[in-house]
């Protein structure tokens, strides 16, 4: 069976390390300027930021250099032609690392707001008596949130027949490679992550909104200078361009 070359393992390795390659340099200046350049308006969210790029910077490689995935959509099965599968590491927990990293960016997205909220408004207040709690919580949720179809992964040679039926017949591009079924039972697969995007969208969604009307409140314009409201509609407006252009 013929296929694109654009459809191609191949292809798809060499766009990637194409990628890793164009972006290393803007990641590394992207640091840079977080850790040396910010001004000192936000000395106070310099960290928070920092956080945010690592854990992205650390999706962008595995994506692009470690793991480089390729899927069978619809099904969840694939194999891996990065780093970590040149040093044989099994796919099973490569799944994980990117289903990890996936979750850490967005919980590093909530912590960036948590801490605006918290420096705004959260002091001696309830929220600063949870805020500490409630980021761990939110950290191990990332860590623990695929394990339950990291334990129940398939047996292979019975997972793989049942996932070349349900698919049109591969091209030999593809069944060169050692194809691995990560998940059968897609209940186990979906409700995680259902529940962590469903948790971490709420969290962020409430505290950007709450943080914005707090903002917008009479009382709070009272208590700030004209020059600092603007400063932190800024600052607000430039975590959201940094959070939609990771």
């Amino acid at each position: 069976m013929e296929t694109s070359y654009f459809a191609t393992p191949k292809f798809l390795s060499i766009s990637l390390h194409v990628i890793s390659i164009l972006a290393l340099p803007l990641q590394m200046f992207g640091a840079y300027c977080i850790i040396w350049r910010s001004p000192h308006s936000m000395r106070s969210v310099k960290w928070a930021m920092l956080n945010l790029h690592i854990w992205s910077v650390l999706l962008d490689w595995a994506i692009t250099i470690l793991i480089i995935p390729f899927v069978l959509f619809p099904a969840v099965a694939g194999f891996a032609l990065g780093f970590l599968n040149l040093l044989g590491v099994p796919l099973k927990f490569q799944c994980y690392i990117t289903a990890v990293l996936l979750c850490t960016v967005n919980v590093a997205v909530f912590t960036l707001f948590e801490n605006r909220y918290q420096l705004m408004f959260g002091r001696e207040t309830f929220w600063e008596e949870i805020r500490k709690q409630l980021l761990a919580v939110n950290y191990v949720l990332a860590f623990l949130y695929p394990l339950p179809s990291f334990f129940r992964y398939p047996e292979q040679t019975s997972a793989l027949a049942m996932v070349l039926e349900s698919l049109p017949p591969l091209p030999n591009t593809l069944l060169y490679h050692q194809i691995t079924v990560y998940a059968i039972e897609l209940r186990f697969f979906v409700i995680s992550i259902i529940f962590i995007i469903g948790m971490l969208g709420m969290e962020i969604l409430t505290l950007a909104t709450v943080t914005c009307i707090k903002m917008r409140s009479d009382v709070h314009k009272t208590r700030v200078s004209h020059r600092t409201l603007n400063m932190q509609h800024a600052i607000l407006k430039a975590f959201a361009i940094r959070v939609t252009n990771p």
